[in-house]
């Protein structure tokens, strides 16, 4: 949440921040598009700040007792819920195909493993796309209980 709000202070547009169990609340700026917050914290709630008309979520898994503050960040029905939020954020902005070096599609080419990509540094020339906002008042904040 801190570098949302220090990114928002550069002007640059955050799409989607999820916080694993978080040891304080925070406000979320206004320059964030979405928020889900994975929790077993009860006091470690997020809350929109001033100008934010995001989407918060604040998933409370306080009643798996497989999941604890070690680690909430190796759940695998975590995972597959903050995947889907990432995958429903960077669908809306498809980009049209473009051809990579060897002719293929690099719209239906396979993804290229780490070591094939020379390492995990991130393309600094691969900007982030605006996050998308829904219309006002189509999501309301709210708090869900993710089932076992």
């Amino acid at each position: 949440m801190e570098m949302a709000a220090y990114l928002g202070r550069k002007g640059v547009p955050v799409a989607l921040v999820v916080p694993f169990d978080g040891t304080k609340s925070f406000a979320a700026s206004d320059n964030v598009a979405r928020v889900l917050n994975l929790t077993q914290r009860d006091y470690a709630y997020m809350r929109g700040g001033p100008g934010f008309h995001g989407t918060l979520a604040n998933v409370d898994v306080s009643s798996d007792p497989s999941i604890d503050h070690i680690n909430i960040d190796k759940s695998p029905r975590l995972h597959t819920r903050v995947v889907a939020e990432v995958l429903a954020v960077v669908g809306n902005h498809k980009a049209a195909p473009t051809r990579k070096g060897n002719g293929a599609d690099a719209g239906t080419a396979r993804p290229a493993t780490l070591q094939e990509q020379g390492g995990s540094r991130q393309n600094a020339n691969n900007p982030v796309p605006p996050p998308h906002k829904p219309p006002a008042g189509t999501r309301p904040l709210h708090t869900e209980e993710i089932p076992n």
